[in-house]
């Protein structure tokens, strides 16, 4: 005897699974990128907050995110920089309260700026996080192992 089997709205069952999928999936990973910005947002040294407002994510592929500074001078506070003479642009002279001597100047020594890698200083948490975002994804506890 022979028995045919059909089965209908296979195609429609495997694209509502695949979008529920992707779903999760997406859910999980801006939960990831989240936790990764806070990390990064919270060793940001704050003057004005300019620096801190300037960063965010956005996702750029089905698995990629990319976490930005929109900031001019992100990369001086990261980095730092060199002594350096500063100029003035929009008048003849720099004056500031306090300033040595009272008067104005045609030029001033800026000592520099201390590195301040706040980005670097979030690695070591990145790997908690991580760590949380496939346990996650498939289900399981990892747990660390020494081989």
């Amino acid at each position: 005897m022979k028995i045919s089997v059909l089965i209908t709205g296979v195609k429609e069952a495997k694209d509502a699974f695949s979008k529920d999928l992707t779903s999760v999936y997406n859910g999980i990973m801006e939960g990831f990128v989240g936790d990764v910005l806070s990390l990064i947002r919270g060793n940001v040294p704050v003057s004005t907050g300019k620096l801190l407002d300037s960063i965010e994510s956005s996702m750029i592929g089905i698995s990629t995110w990319d976490i930005n500074e929109s900031s001019n001078y992100g990369r001086f506070v990261r980095y730092g920089t060199m002594p350096h003479y500063i100029y003035p642009v929009n008048k003849k002279a720099l004056y500031w309260e306090g300033i040595k001597g009272g008067r104005p100047v045609a030029r001033a020594l800026n000592p520099g700026i201390t590195p301040d890698d706040y980005v670097e200083k979030s690695r070591p948490e990145f790997d908690a996080a991580a760590q949380r975002t496939i346990e996650q994804l498939i289900g399981v506890t990892v747990q660390e192992r020494s081989f």
